[in-house]
């Protein structure tokens, strides 16, 4: 019976039953049902958690049925739970169901909230079903608010 699989890669760590962790170095996958393919310095610890490329990402204990795809120092955290970022610099996903596509230094602590991409985005804890599509320094603390793009919106 399988119950964790290391595979290539140097210094990696796989230590809950199920998990998996694949290429990459010093990458530690933590949880049950993880995967962490490739990288460097990334660690999940979600349940059910995908986390794929990129350097210094994070994926928290209560972020199940996450993914983070590449990046820089990304983050999901916060019981984020089926929370996705892609790509990008910094960002953090801090809620249930929040989106990040790029961009950097952008934040998303409102459920079901997406952001695009741009530079320094947030959506509020009360900006729920809220979106920013591109821009910088736009901030969403309502619900259901949209923002196509601009600065400081």
């Amino acid at each position: 019976m399988l119950t964790r699989l290391r595979v290539g890669g140097f210094t990696n760590t796989a230590s809950a039953c199920a998990g998996v962790t694949v290429g990459g170095g010093y990458n530690q996958n933590f949880r049950a049902h993880a995967f962490l393919g490739g990288g460097c310095g990334n660690q999940t610890s979600g349940l059910c958690s995908v986390l794929v490329g990129g350097k210094n990402n994070h994926i928290g204990y209560c972020e199940e049925n996450s993914f983070l795809g590449g990046g820089c120092g990304n983050c999901i955290t916060n019981s984020a739970c089926c929370s996705v970022i892609v790509g990008g610099e910094l960002n953090k996903a801090c809620t249930a169901y929040a989106v990040i596509v790029g961009g950097c230094h952008n934040t998303g602590s409102g459920a079901c909230s997406f952001i695009g991409a741009g530079t320094a985005n947030c959506i509020s804890g009360y900006g729920q079903n809220a979106a920013i599509v591109a821009g910088c320094c736009n901030c969403i603390e309502g619900v259901v608010g949209f923002i196509g793009g601009g600065c400081r919106n």
